[in-house]
């Protein structure tokens, strides 16, 4: 599942546009390809987006392993400020 908002300064949801928005990706057991008790190890995540029909990155973040287990739910939240 993935939403997006628009958030105020203090990182509150907003009613109205701002130039802050907020996405949030939700993986719920059985999105990745995990099966029986293997575990699925994340290192990074990254946000990507089109200009002119082009792709491009425009986020990317890399952190320590995550294992990821076949029932597990993991939430992604990447906030950007224009």
């Amino acid at each position: 599942s993935l939403k997006l908002d628009f958030i105020d300064a203090a990182g509150d949801v907003s009613a109205t546009p701002t130039h802050r928005i907020q996405i949030t990706l939700t993986l719920t057991p059985g999105t990745l390809p995990i099966s029986g008790d293997d575990v699925f190890p994340l290192r990074e995540f990254a946000l990507f987006g089109q200009l002119d029909g082009a792709d491009y990155m425009i986020d990317y973040v890399r952190h320590p392993v995550m294992n990821i287990a076949a029932d597990d739910t993991l939430t992604r939240r990447i906030r950007l400020v224009f």
